[in-house]
């Protein structure tokens, strides 16, 4: 989605008077080694709902050894850190986030190919990542063309489609926790499961990732990409994350929805299409509370009328645990521990 390269300019001054949660934002921008950062930033420019308050101060780190400055940093200033990735799967509080955020900068995308085995950094858009694969003929990851995230979220979320999934081929993962140590963690101490991983129990930063895929003729490969992102192509267009609500074992969101008549419901500026129910465009001025109004009503009808409760498939950052304006089953973006 958006890569916006965020600057500290006039218009986000870190001495801006906004309370005792500031005061640390001149010291850290101060020895920071990196250059993209900014603060007040307004993460509606880093979602893909276009919606969200502003964080204390978002840093956009180009490679491993600013990453774990980074959050060395926050540890020693004693603030809260979490990361951001694209946004594409994500709704920001109307009041923004306190603490550091980080967001991989375009740079931060190095890929290397080695026979089967494929190394991506945090920063890789899927949709990039799987027309390289489909170019050098490693099968694997094309059910991923049409996923707009970077490759650090969709480890961590275990994001998928077409009945794959990013469990099938990840290998091994480099990490930084809160105590900026790198470590190696192979994939099978990731507890994958439909649409979560251990990453979102115990949040650590994914700085690279390994893929383990399958080499086949390249011709292959790229027309069965073709077919995945031909039927991306007819969903709806606008403002929207995909789809909101995780399927239900054995069933489909989508077709509840559309059962308890969500097409054309609306929340505000938000909004579910006629194309498709299990998504919510933000139109106009949308605020993030409109998305969680139409997301509980569309929850709470759901399960009134089919028994079934449908769990948000998106991420909500800027949200303490248990907080009422959520969905039912809503997961928090924690700080990394």
């Amino acid at each position: 989605m958006l890569q916006c390269l965020l600057k500290l300019g006039d218009d986000c001054d870190p001495g801006r008077e906004t309370g005792q949660a500031m005061e640390w934002v001149p010291e850290f921008t101060g020895v920071w080694p990196g250059k993209r950062m900014s603060a007040r930033a307004p993460l509606s420019a880093l979602t893909a709902w276009g919606v969200g308050g502003p964080a204390d101060l978002v840093v956009q780190p180009a490679n491993e050894e600013e990453t774990e400055r980074a959050v060395r940093l926050a540890v020693e200033l004693g603030i809260p850190c979490r990361i951001l990735g694209w946004g594409s799967n994500l709704l920001v509080n109307d009041q923004g986030i306190r603490g550091l955020v980080i967001r991989p900068s375009a740079g931060f995308s190095a890929l290397e190919i080695a026979g089967d085995s494929v190394t991506a950094e945090m920063g890789v858009g899927l949709p990039v990542l799987a027309r390289e694969c489909a170019r050098r003929g490693l099968s694997g990851m094309e059910f991923a063309i049409g996923i707009p995230g970077s490759l650090g979220g969709a480890v961590a979320t275990n994001a998928g489609a077409e009945g794959s999934q990013m469990a099938d081929v990840l290998a091994a993962i480099r990490v930084v926790r809160r105590s900026g140590v790198m470590e190696v963690r192979d994939a099978r101490m990731l507890r994958f499961r439909y649409r979560h991983s251990a990453l979102l129990e115990e949040p650590a930063l994914v700085v690279s990732a390994t893929l383990q895929l399958t080499g086949e003729e390249p011709g292959q490969v790229s027309e069965r990409t073709r077919a995945v992102l031909e039927k991306r192509r007819r969903q709806p267009k606008g403002r929207s994350c995909g789809s909101v609500f995780r399927n239900p074992e054995g069933g489909s969101a989508g077709r509840l929805l559309e059962k308890v008549g969500a097409k054309g419901m609306r929340c505000g500026g938000a909004r579910v299409p006629g194309e498709h129910a299990n998504f919510v465009l933000a139109e106009g001025k949308t605020s993030a509370s409109d998305i969680l109004d139409l997301m509980r009503t569309l929850q709470e009808r759901v399960l009134d009328e089919t028994g079934t409760l449908l769990e948000p498939e998106v991420m909500f950052a800027g949200f303490e645990e248990g907080d009422p304006a959520l969905p039912r089953g809503a997961r928090v973006v924690r700080e990394i521990t």
